[in-house]
């Protein structure tokens, strides 16, 4: 099914979600297919999945989302019966400081089922309003816990948040040396179904924390339900990042150990530099550009792997629905492996290579010459082709082995065919 059939199909079942939604879950996909760079008759189903699948856990997540939004009404109806006042008015908090200044009165309705549009509040906080005083000092650890925000890390000047939001904001609080960011109420943790499809929705709030320049954070952690997360030019001694529904990424990032995972979202890494990096997908992309690191282990259930001008000492690569590719970079001792899709070498530098697709061809463009490689290729269903040259027999069982050079390639297909060429020196 080619990505046409594939959208023309995904857009009819998903005929249940409102049109917003539609669009977004739509707009994803082709965004998506673009980025992966299909052709107009390319099997997209190896990579993504069936759409019948697809539309069924986007069409199940939206009515997870209704449910709770309709039992948060419910609660709020009630407890509003019980408080409501001759005026019919209630004085609300919008949002409180370290010094509980900042409150509004709201006028509340009583009946919920009335939809109201509501205008995003701005707030800004500064390290005298959370600390009490101006240090930069005042913590070492930023852990962030909520549901339905998109998060943006960066550094600047000095210290500051910035949240922007149709609710009450989260609350932000200092626990010893860590700066906390959490829901007020995680009961009423979504309030607007929302795929989180295009960068910035605007009807999506945010909250920004700027971390002064230079200064170097322990621990970086955060979790999000509905929501991206940015991290920019910050530097951790470790930094754990995850997010349910939600894309992730990361531009100069500076850490010794690295740990993101996305249940459906894009993650992406460029700029940045780690001893360890640890990265899963479920359904998702993973991309990393121009970083470094010691340890690279990537996984994905549905969504490819690409890594261009990345340098690593060790990399494990493992997709069971999606393509794998390298472009350039030093990827040291690399081990590639997918279920269903296709793994492409293009001028990376290796120390040893080990590829197996079950379903999907794999092609290598090497650096250097033959007389650089060890070869151990077999193929189960498909030809084996070495500097042009087809070294089998037939299409079934074939087998290719060259022990001239020191660099090992092993490289096992059961249905596909495998193509080594070289670059030279």
């Amino acid at each position: 099914m080619n990505k046409n059939e594939f959208m023309e199909s995904l857009k009819e079942k998903l005929s249940k979600l409102s049109v917003e939604d539609r669009e977004d879950a739509i707009n994803y996909y082709w965004e998506y297919f673009e980025e992966a760079g299909f052709g107009e008759e390319s099997d997209v189903t190896k990579n993504v999945g069936n759409p019948e699948d697809v539309a069924a856990k986007i069409i199940e997540t939206a009515e997870c989302i209704r449910e709770s939004e309709s039992q948060e009404n419910s609660s709020c109806n009630q407890s509003e019966q019980e408080n409501v006042t001759k005026e019919n008015k209630t004085e609300c908090s919008s949002y409180s400081s370290a010094e509980g200044k900042k409150t509004e009165e709201i006028k509340e309705e009583s009946d919920f089922d009335k939809t109201e549009k509501s205008e995003n509040h701005p707030i800004e906080i500064t390290a005298l309003d959370l600390f009490g005083k101006d240090e930069q000092n005042a913590f070492d650890s930023v852990d962030i816990d909520i549901s339905n925000l998109d998060v943006i890390l960066r550094t600047g000047d000095e210290f500051g948040i910035s949240i922007n939001c149709k609710d009450e904001g989260p609350i932000i609080e200092r626990k010893g040396s860590c700066l906390v960011v959490k829901d007020r109420n995680k009961a009423k943790f979504i309030k607007i179904f929302d795929f989180n499809f295009n960068i910035f929705n605007r009807e999506k709030g945010f909250i920004e924390i700027i971390i002064p320049r230079d200064k170097k954070l322990n621990k970086i952690k955060s979790r999000l339900e509905l929501g991206k997360f940015y991290l920019f030019a910050l530097t951790a001694d470790e930094m754990d990042v995850r997010t349910d529904m939600g894309s992730l990424e990361l531009v100069s990032a500076t850490a010794p150990k690295c740990k993101l995972g996305a249940d459906m979202g894009h993650i992406s890494v460029k700029d940045s530099i780690f001893n360890e990096l640890k990265v899963k997908s479920d359904t998702g992309a993973v991309n990393l550009k121009y970083s470094k690191t010691d340890l690279m282990k990537i996984s994905t259930d549905t969504g490819y792997i690409s890594l261009e001008k990345t340098d690593a000492g060790n990399t494990e690569l493992k997709s069971d629905t999606g393509y794998i590719k390298l472009y350039s970079g030093n990827v040291g001792s690399v081990s590639a492996k997918t279920d269903t899709g296709l793994i492409k070498f293009d001028g990376t530098e290796l120390n040893s290579l080990e590829a197996k697709s079950d379903t999907g061809s794999i092609s290598a463009k090497l650096l250097g010459v033959r007389e650089n490689y060890k070869f151990d290729l077999k193929n189960s269903l498909g030809i084996i082709t070495v500097d042009g040259k087809n070294q089998g027999k037939s299409i079934f069982d074939n087998s290719y082995t060259d022990n001239m050079g020191e660099i090992p390639v092993r490289m096992s297909v059961d249905t596909g065919k495998i193509n080594v060429s070289f670059l030279g020196k």
